[in-house]
Order: structure tokens, then C-alpha cells, then sequence
């Protein structure tokens, strides 16, 4: 719908700036050694893993690889791409 209509694709970007931009600010608020482009890059790296799991295991359980163990390896990259002083592993 999105590519079509002008206005469900403003409001699905404005949806996602607004809430990225949200979870960054809170990245920076908690690690202010963080520097905001990283915190930036992070969340958008977080949101596209994140959506990217509905196409994959929305409808498909059966994938090759379980769900729960993809979603441990993207927590491990990300913990190694953002090193967040101190914040706990789980």
C-alpha cells in the first residue's frame, strides 16, 4: 500500500523515524559515552533485523535455522557492533 498511496507511506516513515529516533535518544540518555550517529546506526541496523524477522518466521517456523537462535546471533553481532559499557548481556 505504501508505494501507492502517498499518505500510508508518509505515515508508515514518519512511524518509524519517530520511534527509531526515540529508542536512540534512549540509547544516548543511558550510555552518553555513545556518540549519536552510532546510537543512530544501531537502531536502524536493530529496526531492519527486527522487521526483517516477520518476512522470515512469520509464517515459516520450520526454517532451517530456529527463530530463538537467530535471534541470539543478532544480539551477540550487535552487542559486539555497539559496546554498551557495562549493559547486561540479556
Amino acid at each position: 500500500m505504501s508505494l501507492r498511496d502517498d499518505l500510508i507511506r508518509d505515515t508508515i516513515d514518519n512511524f518509524y523515524d519517530r520511534h527509531m529516533a526515540e529508542v536512540a535518544a534512549k540509547i544516548e540518555e543511558l550510555y552518553p559515552e555513545v556518540e549519536p550517529q552510532a546510537a543512530a546506526e544501531f537502531v536502524q541496523i536493530l529496526a531492519m533485523l527486527s522487521e526483517g524477522t516477520t518476512v522470515l518466521y512469520g509464517t515459516r517456523r520450520d526454517r532451517r535455522v530456529r527463530h530463538e537462535r537467530a535471534v541470539e546471533r543478532a544480539c551477540e553481532i550487535m552487542r559486539e557492533f555497539l559496546p554498551l559499557g557495562g549493559a547486561p548481556a540479556d
